[in-house]
């Protein structure tokens, strides 16, 4: 169907003329219109906005970040994915939103390894964000690390995000890692804030009747049970009838001890020594975490901030060291890192001399491979402006070839069209070539010339020459609607679908009421978020 109605189009453009062109909306106002949209639920057309931004402003941060949020809405974790991506190298990956938008892409497919890791980046970022540690929690519970989640859990709460649901998911994480002590301290803390909550009643009860055998506490909730919800408490009423039975046997482990914290004093020093302690080893943690999911870079960067944060760390230089000779063949860097490293070692020892060794094979590796690589590098320059001269020298002949041809036509320049576009529909193509070349003799001003030039070549299948043309019409007149529409056609064919969506986009805002608008509205849908 698309190639029936690119026929149409090259069928019926050959003599163009000018659209109106109205008014574009302003940035400020797409961004209103867009948040407005996001609000509203109404995500298909926020995700268009966002995305008529990003072609404008395309290293604005927050656009990037905006537009991913909105492809989660859409179910489009992919394109979030990449959106976020974006976003943080361009914020040289420090942006927190990016890196927890990066987290929720990965955790709507399940990859909850790789959604961990990003949450832990975003929480370097972003410490104190409660809502964050939630989603660190969630990752850890569906990956079946039910301690690691409650932690998290339990570090929401402490920065201000407690409520009734999430110390009931809590109590489930530590029922789950049969921690039953800690789990009844969990759900009573969610029943304190929801006395009537049936589910949080119903897990105490077991837990009482179950794991600690404990008929009192169990009576006490089954008889809450009763009340909240009849239905429930008849489900359990003979296995609770059958506890009754027995001996009354109260566990002393099933109530959580509450110990009280000695409060000691300690000096401003001790605290910020802590401080420092805590800080580097998360960020060694953070390294280790990124070499485990083959993460060289970002391990780099965290052993980098682990050493900086506490510089008595020296053993890191080693670690950095090695990262640099085995992931990223930096020799360079490698020997200078060793060359620190060398400060810890024992002089003379086993782990000195090793390094030492180390640090010469690695000097006349580096040395010998830099020699090839200089030359190499120097080779390929040299073959790149070659082949880019020889390019250039072609073009420009044969372009001079067509003009002088050109120039042999006697006729003006409403008579050189009309018997170009004769020529172009009999597909005589290098007739018309001649036509078009005479009239721009005639008058390098006018755009027709130039955009029927570029039909030709788009007629023989040769895009980038068409492109150039076409984008010379546009040149001489910047609102010839037409030559956005064949522009946009050119891009298709040569598989930019961004430059294509652009060029689409700049048509529908020039000619909104043609016979091609429909397709083209049709086209930008089934294409948009295409990268």
């Amino acid at each position: 169907m698309a190639n029936i109605i690119f026929k149409i189009f090259l069928s019926s453009i050959f003599i163009l003329t000018l659209a109106g062109c109205k008014e574009k909306t302003s940035p400020a106002q797409l961004a209103q219109e867009a948040n407005a949209a996001y609000e509203s639920g109404d995500y298909g057309r926020a995700a268009w906005l966002f995305y008529n931004l990003k072609r404008e402003f395309r290293d604005n941060v927050n656009i990037h970040i905006s537009l991913g949020y909105t492809y989660l809405k859409l179910g489009w974790p992919l394109y979030a994915g990449g959106e976020f991506s974006t976003a943080l190298d361009l914020s040289s990956r420090t942006n927190a939103l990016a890196w927890l938008g990066l987290g929720s892409a990965y955790a709507a497919t399940n990859q909850w390894k790789q959604a961990i890791l990003a949450y832990l980046h975003a929480s370097t970022y972003d410490p104190e964000n409660p809502a964050l540690y939630v989603k660190l929690g969630n990752a850890f519970y569906y990956s079946g690390n039910y301690n690691l989640a409650a932690k998290n859990y339990l570090h929401a709460a402490a920065l201000g995000n407690k409520n009734t649901k999430l110390f009931l998911t809590i109590g489930k994480c530590y029922e789950r890692s049969e921690q039953f002590a800690k789990a009844v301290n969990a759900y009573e803390q969610a029943l304190s804030s929801d006395a009537g909550n049936s589910e949080i009643i119903h897990r105490l009860m077991i837990i009482y009747r179950d794991k600690f055998n404990n008929i009192a506490k169990t009576k006490s909730y089954y008889t809450l049970l009763q009340k909240v919800n009849p239905e429930l408490a008849e489900s359990e009423a003979l296995i609770f009838q059958q506890k009754l039975q027995q001996a009354l046997i109260t566990n002393p482990n099933a109530r959580a001890s509450v110990k009280t914290n000695i409060i000691k004093k300690i000096s401003k020093e001790d605290i910020r020594k802590k401080r420092i302690k805590a800080e580097a080893d998360r960020y060694e943690k953070l390294a280790k975490v990124s070499i485990m999911n083959d993460l060289p870079k970002e391990a780099l960067n965290y052993f980098k901030k682990a050493l900086k944060t506490d510089n008595n760390r020296t053993y890191l230089n080693k670690k950095i060291a090695e990262l640099y000779e085995k992931d990223f063949s930096e020799f360079k860097l490698a020997i200078d890192y060793y060359s620190k490293y060398l400060d810890v070692c024992e002089k003379p020892g086993g782990e000195f001399d090793a390094t030492v060794a180390k640090i010469k094979k690695l000097q006349t590796k580096y040395n010998q491979i830099e020699a090839e690589e200089r030359a190499k590098r120097r080779e390929e320059q040299l073959k790149k402006e070659r082949e880019e001269a020889e390019r250039k020298k072609i073009i420009a002949e044969k372009q001079k070839k067509e003009i002088e041809d050109a120039k042999k036509i006697p006729q003006n320049y409403d008579e050189v069209i009309i018997e170009g576009v004769n020529n172009l529909k009999n597909n005589n193509f290098n007739e018309a070539r001649k036509y078009f070349q005479k009239a721009i003799t005639i008058n390098p001003a006018y755009p027709n010339a130039y955009h029927n030039l570029g039909l030709v070549y788009y007629k023989q299948t040769n895009y980038n020459i068409a492109v150039k043309y076409f984008k010379s019409a546009i040149e001489k007149n910047a609102k010839f609607a037409d030559s956005y529409l064949t522009l946009g056609l050119a891009y298709d064919k040569m598989n930019k679908k961004e430059d294509a969506i652009e060029s689409f986009t700049y048509y529908l805002e020039l000619a909104p009421n043609t016979s091609y608008a429909t397709w083209i509205n049709k086209w930008l849908t089934k294409n948009a978020g295409a990268r």
